[in-house]
């Protein structure tokens, strides 16, 4: 998956979900990369610690990718499925 900054794509109300979250569990297993002048540019999180809401985060991310992609109607994709034969109907 080839993501852009979050700035460019990230939906309000995942920040706003995951500093709810990384607050109650009081910033543990989360460490910031900085750059020369301090500035924070990425951060590493434990998936032992929060492996959930990353996972949370990235279905999220996967769904905005994708909110462009044409839609198929449910019957068609069953269809599909069932002509290559992934599908017994």
């Amino acid at each position: 998956m080839n993501l852009k900054k979050p700035s460019d794509y990230t939906p309000l109300w995942i920040c706003s979900e995951v500093f709810l979250y990384l607050e109650k569990k009081a910033m543990t297993g989360i460490r910031y990369i900085t750059d020369e002048k301090g500035q924070k540019t990425d951060l590493i999180i434990s998936l032992e610690e929060h492996g959930q809401i990353v996972e949370d985060i990235l279905d999220a991310l996967l769904v905005e990718e994708r909110k462009t992609e044409d839609s198929v109607s449910l019957d068609l994709f069953v269809q599909q499925l069932i002509a290559e034969g992934k599908f017994d109907a």
